[in-house]
């Protein structure tokens, strides 16, 4: 069901492609699909005025009408730099920096987490051996405070995709503001946030079932917890699809072709990797109280099917998180240094030589 969700977001996104709709014949609309590299043709119309349907690169004010050699009315921008295209090179490079920036903020995120989740056993294994030293029970109220304390602190943590994701996906300023509602930016930057409320409530919900009082809460209050995990969980993996989608889209307006199909790739296999992480969980929590189940039942001769699938998905969980996310911090990287370039690139094009850089004023 999950995967089915996630496979129809998918399917939505690609539909609503803008790069799929008609467009005004006039600017050539380099990038947005699988075009070539070269040159954009000036989108002026037969008078050699602005054609329609451009827009200034800088602010999004409609150019049509205006001479190519004149001025934004808006923001006083050249028009020159607004007619050839939609490729990332022609765009302002202040919002071209605020996308590496975002990006950076992910990648540290990614790498921060991957590190708390590498320490974690260690951590354990000292409170165990703290606690056995001084006679008290394994497992007991020492473990279950920290658990909640680091599950809090990794949910905190997703701050940085959301700040990440928020900047990455802010709107190009040269592109008039008529996609659709449910499109891939803004799916992207509602839906990662919910990682910042899912995973604090997954860690207290899953601490509680060891701690007992899971068990205790009332049916309906339970049911409650695990359709808010749930709903939560699904709005965070349609974000994190809608945010590769989104970043497939941007690496071909450099464009860069070889990191599209590694966004796609890692776009299937994230979204596959995270829907099987809420499967098990969804079927944990629905099983046993707080997801966890009781020593009692983790024995050869006891094990039930529940706890066989929550087994075996977590053995598959370890193998693909490690990759995928490997891969996504490797994507990101080299996503950043396009972007790098391409912002070089604005300040080095022979057609913009007599062009002032928008945002940054002419030396005196």
């Amino acid at each position: 069901m999950l995967l089915m969700v996630v496979m129809i977001t998918i399917s939505v996104l690609w539909m609503a492609d803008p790069s799929r709709r008609s467009r005004p014949p006039a600017p050539a609309d380099v990038g947005a699909g699988d075009a070539p590299d070269g040159e954009g043709e000036l989108a002026v119309d037969e008078s050699g005025l602005v054609a329609p349907g451009v827009l200034c690169r800088a602010c999004g004010y409609n150019l049509q009408g205006l001479a190519p050699d004149g001025l934004c009315p808006e923001c006083s921008t050249p028009t020159a730099r607004s007619l050839r295209g939609d490729l990332l090179k022609y765009c302002a490079p202040s919002w071209l920096r605020r996308l590496q920036v975002g990006l950076l903020w992910i990648i540290v995120g990614i790498i921060v987490q991957a590190v708390l989740m590498s320490a974690m056993p260690i951590l354990a294994g000292v409170v165990s051996g703290v606690t056995a030293a001084a006679g008290l029970p394994s497992g007991g109220a020492m473990m279950t405070t920290i658990m909640v304390a680091f599950g809090l602190l990794m949910g905190g943590l997703n701050v940085l995709y959301v700040i990440g994701a928020w900047l990455v996906t802010e709107r190009d300023p040269g592109r008039a503001d008529d996609e659709p509602v449910l499109s891939a930016r803004r799916l992207a930057r509602y839906g990662i946030a919910a990682a910042v409320i899912s995973g604090p409530l997954q860690t207290v919900w899953q601490q509680g079932g060891r701690a007992g009082w899971a068990a205790a809460t009332p049916g309906v209050v339970a049911a409650l917890v695990v359709v808010a995990i749930t709903v939560l969980g699904v709005a965070t993996i349609v974000g994190w699809v809608s945010f590769l989608v989104y970043m497939r889209r941007l690496v071909l307006r450099i464009p860069q072709r070889a990191l599209a199909r590694h966004a796609r790739i890692v776009m299937w296999g994230y979204g596959s990797y995270m829907s099987l992480g809420l499967i098990v969980g969804v079927l944990a929590f629905t099983a046993f109280p707080g997801g966890t189940p009781p020593a009692a039942a983790v024995t050869p001769q006891t094990m039930s099917l529940p706890v066989i699938v929550l087994a075996v998905g977590a053995c598959l969980m370890v193998p693909a998180g490690l990759l995928f996310e490997i891969w996504a911090v490797v994507l990101f990287f080299f996503c950043r240094n396009a972007l790098r370039d391409v912002e070089s690139q604005t300040r080095t094009h022979a057609w913009e030589a007599s062009v002032p850089i928008v945002g940054e004023s002419e030396p005196a």
